[in-house]
């Protein structure tokens, strides 16, 4: 394995990237990144894919196996520029690089490459015979990488090359199980691609309300961090500006007080007022929508094809004892320079009285 750390050196310093901005890309430290390539250590299994991603290569060249000779990988170099600008000369190219191509027929990343460079050549496609010829290639060489490699990167690429070739020819339906089959992000979005009307908006929606609760867990993960809990109450607003919370009133009826609470610390009393009202009109709104009964939708244009179930809210209230969160919330030390003001004891009375929510702290 002595190879692969000289060959991610190799490729680093040919994308003119340091050891730290490698290491950024894939999540481990740049001492990792220099023990691989000084031959102290090799990178894990997991760490192949993101590599070979980051370089352009395939599994096969970043381990050594069927090690291209330098004619072949020139040729490599040569039919990835195709991806970028053509100019007119690469264009007049492309038919000897073919030829040269063809002289090796059972190297695959070739065939893909060239399948590549067919897709984003404009003047391959003058008329609706020659582009279907093209098309029928892709779906040839792209075929051949399927059935007969392995590698993890090559897949992926062909996956994808034959998904985007197929829906830029209107064969959306034909296209949906080559999209399924590429990973991360480019997998939904080569999804939506292939849906239309109805479909796609019930689709895109699912990803959206998918990727909304990840984006507002990872910020929900430090309860005493500001800007992050200002940024959820945000965000939950921006996406439901017609304050059709519904299973979003627990994350905002437990950011607010969290905010004030900080808010305070840092002298601004005023504005930690502000949250503890935001806290109790969240608190109100909860308890409406907790008082109706079947499925409850939003209405955001964003998300108007999903919704909550008036027992899924049920379930949301229950995970959390609200009337217990609220006594605590008020009565939390950080408040008490708040304790005296008039607008602070008319909201917990509000509060205590006035919703369910609160009703706890009326029992004490």
């Amino acid at each position: 394995m002595e190879h692969i750390g000289k060959k991610i050196k190799d490729l680093r310093k040919k994308a003119d990237m340091t050891q730290d901005r490698l290491a950024d890309y894939i999540g481990v430290s740049a001492q990792a990144v220099s023990k691989w390539e000084l031959g102290l250590s090799t990178p894990d299994l997991s760490m192949i894919v993101p590599l070979t991603g980051i370089f352009g290569v395939t599994a096969d060249e970043l381990l050594g196996l069927n090690e291209p000779d330098e004619e072949t990988e020139a040729l490599m170099e040569e039919l990835r520029a195709y991806r970028g600008k053509i100019t007119r000369e690469m264009e007049e190219r492309f038919p000897e690089l073919e030829r040269q191509a063809a002289a090796h027929p059972t190297d695959l990343r070739l065939s893909y490459e060239v399948a590549a460079a067919e897709y984003w050549l404009p003047s391959r496609k003058k008329d609706q015979e020659e582009e279907s010829w093209i098309l029928a290639d892709i779906e040839k060489r792209c075929h051949a990488v399927l059935d007969r490699t392995t590698d993890p990167s090559l897949r992926e690429n062909a996956n994808h090359l034959l998904a985007d070739a197929l829906i830029m020819a209107g064969r959306r339906e034909e296209a949906m199980p080559y999209a399924e089959a590429c990973s991360g992000a480019s997998r939904e979005l080569m999804i939506l691609r292939c849906l239309e009307g109805e479909a796609w908006i019930g689709k895109q929606q699912h990803f959206v309300y998918g990727a909304l609760n990840k984006l507002l867990n990872m910020l929900s993960a430090r309860t005493d961090h500001l800007p992050s809990l200002e940024m959820i109450e945000k965000i939950i607003k921006t996406v439901f500006p017609d304050g059709n919370y519904l299973g979003y009133y627990p994350r905002l009826i437990m950011g607010s007080p969290s905010q004030a609470r900080l808010l305070v610390r840092k002298g601004d009393c005023d504005r930690a007022m502000e949250k503890l009202r935001d806290f109790a009109a969240y608190a109100r709104g909860f308890e409406e929508a907790m008082g109706k009964s079947g499925y409850l939708s939003y209405t955001s244009p964003v998300l108007d094809h999903w919704g909550e179930s008036a027992e899924g809210l049920g379930r949301l209230s229950g995970s959390v004892d609200f009337g217990n969160y609220v006594r605590q919330s008020l009565s939390h030390p950080d408040l008490n320079p708040l304790r005296e003001r008039d607008d602070f004891k008319a909201l917990r009375a509000e509060l205590e009285e006035g919703t369910s929510c609160g009703s706890s702290t009326s029992r004490e």
